[in-house]
């Protein structure tokens, strides 16, 4: 399915950057404290098989972020590469990952959802990987989905995609 990005998306990253001009989180430990320069480039829930392990739960929400826009406000953040192409930053004491990072999108980076204060604050711009949703979840009709992956220059909101650029 290809989405019809800007109206819905571009709505629900102005929603969202409505509800708080900041956003901020930390680790489980709470020696690291972090907070964002920017709201979030774009949000998805992932419904892969890999991502519903990971969260044990039927979707993780995705928060992608300007790598640049993160500021470690305390603690130490130590960096472990987990392959040749990606790169976890964590937290020095209790090892949560705060982000990752990938060569394959150098300027961007997914912040660990769950290590945000408030996650009331993402708006889902996406669907993505629903071909391994569970049957019993039904998603909202006005947010994008897609059987796979997508592309997010047709999906993102524009406001994001320029961001990207500068």
């Amino acid at each position: 399915m290809r989405a019809q990005p800007t109206s819905n998306s571009a709505r629900r990253l102005e929603k969202s950057m409505n509800k708080c001009s900041r956003f901020s989180g930390g680790c489980g430990c709470v020696e690291v404290r972090y907070g964002l320069r920017n709201p979030p480039l774009f949000v998805h829930a992932c419904h892969c098989l890999d991502c519903q392990k990971a969260s044990g739960s039927a979707f993780r929400i995705t928060t992608i972020v300007l790598e640049r826009d993160i500021v470690i406000n305390q603690g130490d953040v130590s960096f472990r590469k987990i392959s040749t192409q990606r790169t976890e930053f964590i937290c020095k004491s209790c090892g949560d990952v705060i982000y990752r990072t990938a060569t394959n999108h150098p300027e961007t980076a997914l912040l660990n959802s769950r290590t945000l204060d408030d996650l009331r604050m993402l708006e889902i711009g996406a669907h993505i990987w629903t071909v391994d949703k569970h049957a019993w979840l039904k998603l909202p009709a006005d947010v994008p989905q897609f059987e796979n992956g997508y592309n997010r220059n047709d999906v993102w909101p524009r406001e994001s995609l320029d961001r990207l650029r500068h």
